[in-house]
């Protein structure tokens, strides 16, 4: 048995108000089995604090971007996401970040991945931008990332764009989602072809939607399960009744739509999505907001709200008869963009649709947020020998 540790190249980046290990592909093993080790072993897995690795014991610090440069015509990167499991022994691939998502772009641009360049499109005038074409793997779906640049072409990080739930400001990089519709079943934006299905908790039928857009969630009221919708994440996490209800409500989703074919087994075989979105009519005191939501992520509230969430929250508003569709107003449905209240402020999606619009056939012209992202570290990340001798 070896004492020694190899060292692997590696960069730390907050995306939005997540934050992540970005990895070169080349840098990490090509056997999935070691590099799932190599992955938990850099983060501290399994452990609730982490402490022998870089995570920090909150999932939206327990992430991982994997990225290469891409030979496919259209595409300038192939992006992994990768999230890490705390106390529990798990990698998952099968979904995005829409928050580390923002920092991708950057990062290729930081490291001269992207051979090509694109003039891009920006929230605020005044901001030269570059447009990097990201094909992220575990959807299989494009998304497409403007990211502010120096004339020299250099990432700006700096900037007047303000992301609650980030302290200070940045550039706003600007995230186009447009084509990520059936992003995990590829069964289009309702994958149980029904705009509302009723799913079975604890002997009552609770209205839900399961969208299926950036990643795919399950909608529902959070009056429907006891809740007014601005509980706070403490009261949410440790209500134990509430807690027990919405991981059956979850659990069945996922068997609802094939993520599992039996809903008892959903820990273990899709830990990560579907996300449960619980939605709430916002208050008279905060007109501007068109709904409330708190996002419920491996079975914790989210301190936020997930960018992908948010995404999907902003198809689901436009898609006819869903659960969310039908809680909006007319007024909110008739604006190019949706602003949603969370635990942390706001957040807005730019979205457009086509022409003609129904429960299974919906077409998104724009549909798009607004993040910043920022380099922290450029390192290695030390992994003890043993991890390739077990």
């Amino acid at each position: 048995m070896s004492w020694r540790q190899r060292k692997i190249p590696l960069s730390i980046y907050r995306g939005g108000t997540s934050r992540a290990l970005f990895f070169h592909k080349k840098d990490i093993p090509v056997d999935p089995v070691l590099r799932d080790k190599v992955l938990k072993r850099a983060m501290g897995t399994p452990d609730p604090d982490q402490i022998d690795g870089l995570g920090s014991g909150v999932s939206t610090r327990s992430k991982v971007a994997i990225i290469s440069k891409s030979n496919n015509p259209g595409v300038d990167i192939e992006y992994t996401f990768a999230q890490i499991g705390i106390a529990d022994d798990t990698v998952d691939y099968d979904a995005n970040c829409g928050n580390i998502s923002s920092a991708v772009g950057p990062f290729s641009i930081d490291e001269g991945l992207v051979s090509t360049f694109l003039p891009g499109k920006t929230i605020n005038g005044g901001i030269n931008t570059q447009l990097v074409r990201i094909f992220n793997t575990g959807t299989q779906k494009m998304i497409y990332s403007h990211v502010p640049i120096n004339s020299e072409g250099i990432v700006q990080f700096e900037g007047d764009f303000k992301v609650d739930g980030v302290p200070g400001n940045g550039a706003p990089i600007l995230i186009d989602w447009k084509d990520t519709v059936g992003a995990s079943r590829n069964l289009g934006p309702l994958p149980t072809g029904n705009p509302i299905n009723f799913i079975n908790v604890q002997g009552v039928d609770i209205p839900a939607t399961i969208c299926d857009v950036g990643n795919i969630a399950v909608f529902a009221k959070a009056s429907d399960f006891g809740l007014t919708g601005s509980e706070s994440r403490q009261e949410i996490d440790n209500n134990l009744d509430i807690d027990r209800m919405l991981r059956i409500f979850r659990s069945k989703a996922a068997e609802l739509v094939g993520m599992t074919d039996d809903w008892k087994k959903v820990v273990d075989e899709t830990p990560f999505t579907p996300f449960i979105v619980l939605l709430s009519s916002v208050s008279e005191s905060t007109p501007e907001m068109d709904i409330q939501a708190r996002l419920i992520l491996k079975n914790h509230c989210h301190p936020s709200l997930a960018a992908s969430g948010a995404i999907c929250i902003a198809a689901c508003s436009r898609i006819p008869g869903t659960v969310l569709n039908n809680m909006i107003s007319k007024e909110s449905l008739l604006k190019d963009h949706i602003k949603i209240s969370h635990l942390k402020g706001s957040l807005t999606v730019w979205v457009e649709t086509g022409e003609s619009q129904t429960s299974k056939n919906t077409h998104f012209e724009v549909l798009a947020i607004g993040r910043t992202a920022r380099k922290i570290l450029d390192g290695y990340v030390y992994i003890p020998e043993t991890v390739w001798e077990s």
